[in-house]
């Protein structure tokens, strides 16, 4: 996009910041910017963030949730619990136990980069949202170690591609992606660094049989925590702490590969802070998370779209939830968390709205005609004065479209990745 074929501008070029090999840096043309914050709430890291966060939240506080599946007997549908989470204090415990296993067992690698000239040691993460994600996250934070996510859409060959790009060791994961990992070391071959999955499902003896055939040792994310649990100084239960600096690489976000080989982009914990001190600056009160705020983590976090969502609320103290299955579910798990703040994406949005209005259109009638005045007369109230709520039309028709999408706790909703059309933003 240039600045003179008329379309709208949201960044400028900064002065003498382009080189031979790569094109300027990029800045924001909001007036007077000053540039970008280096730290938010006095954190310059996201290991810093999440233990701001469990003071505010205190470490009784929900932090992580999940919502468990079950075959009810009566009719063999599936049934679900509600969502149950850990406090603050549970997860960061589990975090000092892992970080010590992780350590113990050696399972980070060395990835260096002879053209950036850095070297920065790596797991992997092939996982879909789940609690589990965040405390491996956290616990290689802990070490001063970057994660490396994957995920299904890359395809094979880029998983494959990834692991050798990175010299990847470790991999965690779920045991459905473990016959991926098992071809993907067969492509590598023998003599590949790639040596270690840790299953977050537990280990039966067909995946410890089936990764042993082909050279990988298969073990659980339990025994790395019951590793560490047993070998902590009771003292300093945190000794083993290598926390990172704001300059420390925290991810490899790695491109889908379309336009050629998969680029891993290093992003910096103080890239991450940055984005979150953005959100807070330009946002404002509106954008501000605190405890008992509630978050469904549901877009892919290997994106950094999830990841700034997910640890601005950790750090605000509020509590994140996570998907229990496909995003079939997704309404049922917003029913059953009712998030204060929710990210999404136009695509989810229009399939919702789409529905809405599809099913007023066929019931018809008296109540079709309702909801177009109501829509109607919300609609202008808040484009012509600003306001957001109607003493009849709510009370008949919105709150109740509202409970029904889980959506009646909603203070903040964030929406990227694409356009969002006026219509469907208004409706919302």
């Amino acid at each position: 996009m240039n600045e003179d074929d008329g379309a709208a501008m949201y960044s400028v070029e900064a002065p003498n910041s382009s080189t031979s090999d790569r094109g300027p840096i990029r800045r924001s043309n909001v007036p007077d910017f000053p540039g970008p914050k280096l730290s938010v709430y006095g954190c310059h890291t996201l290991y810093e963030s999440l233990r701001r966060g469990a003071e505010r939240a205190t470490l009784h506080g929900p932090c992580l949730g999940f919502r468990a599946r079950s075959t009810n007997p009566g009719g063999g549908s599936e049934a679900f619990t509600p969502y149950v989470y850990s406090t603050y204090g549970e997860v960061l415990t589990r975090i000092d136990n892992l970080s010590l296993g992780i350590d113990l067992e050696n399972l980070s690698s060395r990835c260096e980069d002879p053209d950036l000239k850095v070297t920065i040691d790596c797991v992997g993460l092939y996982l879909h949202n789940c609690p589990e994600w965040t405390l491996v996250e956290h616990a290689c934070y802990a070490l001063d170690v970057a994660t490396v996510p994957m995920y299904d859409t890359l395809g094979p060959e880029t998983v494959t591609y990834i692991l050798q790009h990175t010299s990847l060791k470790t991999v965690v994961c779920a045991s459905s992606a473990l016959q991926r990992l098992v071809d993907a070391k067969k492509e590598l071959g023998p003599d590949s660094i790639f040596s270690t999955v840790v299953l977050i499902d537990g280990v039966t003896a067909k995946s410890t049989q089936l990764g042993k055939e082909h050279g990988l040792h298969v073990t659980s994310l339990l025994k790395l925590e019951s590793i560490g649990a047993r070998n902590f100084e009771p003292a300093d239960p945190r000794g083993h702490h290598r926390p990172p600096s704001g300059i420390s690489i925290a991810t490899l976000c790695y491109t889908s590969g379309t336009t050629g080989v998969p680029k891993g982009a290093l992003i910096s914990h103080t890239n991450l802070i940055s984005t979150l001190a953005m959100f807070l600056d330009q946002g404002g009160e509106e954008m501000a998370v605190y405890p008992g705020d509630r978050h469904l983590s549901y877009l892919p976090l290997p994106h950094i779209f999830e990841r700034i969502t997910l640890n601005n609320v950790l750090a605000g103290g509020g509590s994140v939830a996570y998907l229990s299955g496909t995003t079939d579910t997704l309404v049922q798990d917003w029913v059953a968390c009712r998030p204060t703040v929710l990210a999404v994406v136009p695509r989810v949005l229009n399939k919702i709205h789409d529905k809405i209005k599809a099913g007023m259109e066929m019931k018809g009638g008296a109540a079709l005609k309702m909801f177009r005045a109501a829509l109607r007369t919300k609609t202008h109230n808040m484009m012509e004065h600003g306001e957001m709520s109607h003493f009849l039309w709510d009370k008949i028709i919105f709150n109740k479209i509202k409970k029904g999408l889980g959506m009646d706790c909603v203070k903040l909703m964030v929406s990227g990745s694409a356009p969002l059309s006026p219509a469907v933003m208004n409706f919302f």
